[in-house]
């Protein structure tokens, strides 16, 4: 089930959403004192998970009858005072369905896993979008540190404006510090760039040259002709076409597509610091937050 009406409203606020900030944000936001862990918001229950002093996670528990109150507690921790009304609407619209089924998964925006439950009380938990199960990394940048994993697609408009914006800050913020490692891996988005595959596999030929980064740099400044790219590298051109026409090139790139999907991606870039996933990964202020709580996992 998806809270769909809440989507519109939920994305006008991420920038100010709670989550990884300093827990005592969000209680100011709350209006409440942040003593321990377990906080009295009238009748309800907040309860609050930390990492490194930043807010991880958010569980609430009230009345039922009294879906307004939850929607203050949820409008906080996202930043977006609109979402309260839009909650209890959509709770009292559909009380009769939510009642007794247990807790539902509720899609609110990238970044985010929200459940929700209607019975007795009404409760929900909310915290960032978390997995751990990547796979070996198998082209890093970096020497440690936790992992920045960006799923990307060679033909994807804002794949190559990350990669102009963003690696460049991420670099010189992060990795060249010892403070993250970044690791690209391949989602090529097939049912709408055609060439994708194909550019991602002559990466994979670059790499079994030693010349992986170049070449994922290059298609992205001078286009997706992969051939042409390889020749402007000085690859060994008759090595790489052979490793061009191996269906085992393809199979290395297929399964990282499967691997993003079955991560539930659906679109490029996707950025996870650790194991958190990014609501926005052009916020550059945001990964030194997600890598803190990184850090603190560890």
């Amino acid at each position: 089930m998806r809270l769909v009406f809440l989507l519109g409203a939920v994305l006008l606020g991420l920038a100010q959403a709670q989550l990884t900030y300093p827990v005592e944000q969000f209680a100011k936001a709350l209006e409440v004192r942040a003593t321990g862990s377990s906080w009295a918001y009238g009748s309800a229950r907040v309860q609050v998970q930390s990492l490194n002093k930043r807010l991880y996670k958010v569980s609430y528990q009230g009345p039922a009858n009294d879906p307004g109150r939850a929607g203050e507690v949820l409008a906080a921790a996202l930043g977006n005072p609109q979402i309260r009304q839009a909650f209890a609407g959509y709770v009292k619209a559909n009380a009769g369905s939510l009642k007794g089924r247990g807790p539902v998964s509720v899609k609110v925006a990238d970044g985010f896993d929200f459940r929700l439950e209607l019975a007795a009380n009404l409760s929900f938990a909310l915290s960032p979008v978390e997995r751990h199960d990547f796979g070996p990394d198998r082209y890093l940048l970096g020497a440690k540190g936790p992992v920045i994993r960006v799923f990307s697609d060679f033909e994807c408009p804002f794949c190559r404006r990350f990669a102009f914006e963003v690696m460049p800050e991420l670099v010189r913020a992060y990795v060249r510090k010892g403070q993250a490692r970044v690791s690209y891996r391949h989602f090529p988005l097939v049912e709408i760039h055609p060439r994708a595959t194909q550019a991602a596999q002559g990466s994979e030929c670059a790499a079994q040259q030693g010349k992986f980064l170049l070449y994922h740099d290059l298609l992205f400044v001078r286009g997706l002709e992969v051939r042409e790219r390889a020749e402007e590298l000085g690859l060994d051109l008759r090595r790489f076409e052979r490793c061009l026409a191996d269906p085992a090139t393809r199979q290395v790139v297929e399964e990282e597509r499967r691997q993003a999907l079955r991560l539930g991606l659906q679109g490029t870039p996707t950025v996870f610091v650790g194991p958190f996933q990014l609501p926005n990964a052009f916020d550059l202020e945001a990964y030194g937050r997600y890598l803190e709580m990184a850090r603190a996992l560890r």
